[in-house]
């Protein structure tokens, strides 16, 4: 079995909980095998593929629109911005696409539902873009609802956390400023491992 360690400045666990200096070694289908942390810096070990910034979980966008355009040119749009499963309402049966989920009705942040007005953007440009219009935003906060409290409402919780045993995807994001741990208009993400 090949396996591979994803090591970064920090990994976004559950809780909204930060691991400072996370290595996670993650079998060949994508299932996390263990996660430590580091400690209070880099150490280095064989086979350690480093990714500066933060690793999060694929995201979960469980709130939809009916009128939301479910062609896999708009699901591919919502999978490259780190959505990992998308609901909708009123869902009588899933489209043929892994994003998809039956639709549900939940008490999250306004920024992570969908409207009319912002179906077509992925759920972390849509936090991205919140939390540069408004400084004090808890960016972590919103990172960790759009993972695992979403994953835990929609009943997809080895989807929502960076945890062993689960087989969640695994993002990077770099950019950030995690000094003060605040959203940048330089981050960008990128898909590590497929969930």
């Amino acid at each position: 079995m090949k396996r591979r360690m994803l090591g970064s400045h920090f990994a976004l666990m559950e809780g909204g909980q930060m691991l400072a200096w996370p290595i996670l070694t993650i079998d060949d289908e994508g299932r996390i095998i263990s996660v430590d942390s580091g400690g209070t810096g880099l150490r280095e070990r064989p086979g350690l593929e480093w990714y500066g910034g933060l690793l999060i979980p694929g995201l979960i966008d469980i709130v939809g629109v009916e009128l939301f355009d479910y062609e896999k040119r708009n699901l591919n749009a919502h999978f490259a911005g780190g959505t990992v499963a998308l609901g909708r309402y009123g869902a009588d049966g899933d489209p043929s696409f892994p994003l998809s989920i039956p639709g549900i009705d939940s008490d999250l942040h306004p920024v992570i539902t969908r409207t009319r007005d912002n179906y077509s953007v992925p759920v972390f440009s849509r936090i991205k873009d919140y939390c540069l219009s408004y400084n004090q935003a808890d960016w972590i906060g919103l990172l960790s609802l759009s993972s695992d409290k979403a994953g835990g409402l929609a009943g997809l919780k080895e989807l929502g956390a960076i945890r062993e045993g689960n087989k969640c995807g695994i993002i990077n994001i770099s950019g950030a400023d995690l000094i003060h741990m605040k959203a940048t208009a330089q981050m960008t993400l990128k898909w590590l491992v497929m969930p």
